[in-house]
């Protein structure tokens, strides 16, 4: 008993500081990571808070409604609803609500400062890590603008929806006065209810418009998985030489972030989010199905088809500690125009940024301090050159 105690207590204290304090400017955590709740209570909550079975349940909900009832003023609504989603459908390109009045000032709040939230980032747990000062304004007095730049992927982004989508984990504590929004796939913005949630707490489109217009015009930041859904494919695998496990990045034909930055002339911040790959096992397909899978995650659905699993569920995380580090920034000067060399000088820097970064911040976790890291292509064009 007293053997099983101590291993009990052992892995408590990993659980709870699994980063050495010293060798970053400050942390924060979820209000509710030092306490405990049942563990039905907290799997339970973290499943209905998850992004992809938030998703299925606005859904199926909305199916409902609209299909499978025959209650009068439930389809009506959803009839009604209908015909606001066809209208409202570019609000996702930057637009999002009007947050500073009421009532949607009052909703924001409520969904990023929920209590199925903290214990949801409770649950892995969910560490932030301040690696350098991000002043809130220069020395004009003007607000200043990051293009925040989140890696990696995985199967979908729990580091970047926990940090950025709500207040839990404690963002705007360690860099008060920046307000990011979260830029993503806008397929996500076509599931009824699930996309009104989304764009309440701060979630717009990824695509070029819609970064213009929030970086450009509004003078927010924003934040975005570079890798995007093909990065998902790209799991934790060990070096057949040395052994280590290695952090795949999609990051050498991604350059289209530099060339924004540029334009608008913001600074490009990356942020490591460590152990994020390893929340799903991803189950490898044989390879005609994989370049079938690639296929239709590059030019027909947008998303990644894979088959994963987590802990006792498909769309279920495993409990895994997240330590989310944000970096240094990388001054970008405006330049409307920029040439290619302009971007590929920009881009060479960051990328040499990430590694050194990553190479600094996995000696504070434990367990990844043998990790290594790789740089590579879409998958879809070794799928290509191999089909050749």
């Amino acid at each position: 008993m007293a053997k099983k105690s101590d291993k009990k207590q052992s892995k408590e204290s990993s659980m709870s500081s699994p980063v050495v304090a010293s060798t970053i400017l400050a942390s924060t955590k979820s209000r509710f990571c030092d306490k405990s709740f049942p563990k039905w209570l907290s799997y339970g909550v973290t499943f209905l808070v998850f992004p992809l079975n938030m998703m299925l349940m606005c859904q199926a909900l909305f199916i409902y409604g609209l299909v499978c009832t025959n209650n009068t003023i439930l389809r009506t609504i959803m009839v009604v609803y209908t015909g606001y989603l066809v209208l409202d459908r570019n609000r996702c390109e930057g637009h999002g609500y009007p947050c500073d009045r009421f009532p949607f000032r009052t909703l924001q709040h409520w969904i990023r400062n929920n209590y199925l939230y903290a214990m949801s980032t409770a649950y892995h747990p969910i560490y932030l890590h301040k690696t350098a000062e991000l002043p809130a304004t220069d020395t004009n007095g003007n607000q200043c603008r990051y293009f925040f730049t989140c890696h990696p992927h995985g199967v979908i982004s729990v580091g970047t929806w926990s940090v950025f989508c709500s207040d839990e984990v404690g963002f705007a504590k360690l860099f008060p006065g920046i307000e990011p929004c979260v830029a993503g796939i806008k397929h996500a913005f076509f599931v009824p209810f699930f996309r009104d949630w989304c764009i309440l707490a701060g979630c717009v489109s990824a695509s070029k418009t819609s970064l213009h217009h929030i970086l450009g015009k509004r003078k927010k930041s924003v934040a975005i998985n570079l890798g995007g859904a093909a990065e998902s494919f790209m799991t934790m695998k060990n070096n057949p030489v040395t052994g280590h496990a290695r952090m795949k990045l999609l990051m050498k034909d991604r350059k289209g972030f530099c060339k924004v930055a540029l334009q608008i002339g913001v600074s490009l911040v990356p942020i490591l989010s460590l152990e994020e790959q390893l929340l799903f096992d991803v189950i490898p397909l044989p390879p005609l199905l994989y370049k079938l899978q690639v296929f239709l995650q590059k030019y027909v659905f947008g998303v990644a088809p894979v088959l994963a699993w987590g802990n006792k569920w498909p769309l279920m995380p495993k409990r895994r500690p997240i330590n989310v580090f944000v970096g240094r920034p990388i001054p970008c000067d405006r330049n409307e125009n920029p040439s290619q060399m302009d971007i590929d000088t920009k881009h060479t820097e960051y990328c040499e940024e990430l590694t050194a970064m990553f190479h600094r911040c996995k000696k504070t976790v434990k367990g990844c301090e043998d990790w290594e890291l790789e740089l590579v292509e879409h998958p879809v064009k070794r799928v290509l050159v191999s089909a050749s």
